[in-house]
C-alpha cells in the first residue's frame, strides 16, 4: 500500500475511535448521572414513607383531640343549660 492509500484509512479510523471514545465516555457520564438520581429518588421515597407516617400519628392525635373538645363543648352546654335553669329559678 501507499502513503496515500494509507493515510486516509488512517484518518478514518481516529475519526471512528474519537467517536467511539465521545460515544463511550457520555455514556458513562449518563449511566453516573442515572445512579446518582436513582440514589436521590430512594431518598426521596424514605423522607415520603416517613412523612406518611407523621401524617398518620398527626391525624391520630388530631381526632383523639377533636373527640376531647367534642366532649368538653357537650359539657358546657351541659352546664349552661343547668345555669340557665337556675338563673330561670332564682
Amino acid at each position: 500500500m501507499t502513503p496515500e492509500q494509507i493515510i486516509p484509512i488512517l484518518i478514518t479510523a481516529s475519526v471512528c475511535f474519537i467517536g467511539w471514545s465521545v460515544t463511550a465516555g457520555l455514556y458513562r457520564r449518563e449511566k453516573d448521572k442515572n445512579k446518582d438520581l436513582q440514589l436521590e429518588n430512594s431518598d426521596l421515597i424514605d423522607r415520603n414513607i416517613c412523612l406518611q407516617d407523621e401524617v398518620k400519628e398527626s391525624n391520630k392525635a388530631y381526632l383523639k383531640l377533636n373527640s376531647r373538645m367534642n366532649n368538653a363543648l357537650d359539657l358546657l352546654e351541659t352546664q349552661n343549660g343547668l345555669l340557665n335553669e337556675n338563673n330561670i329559678k332564682h
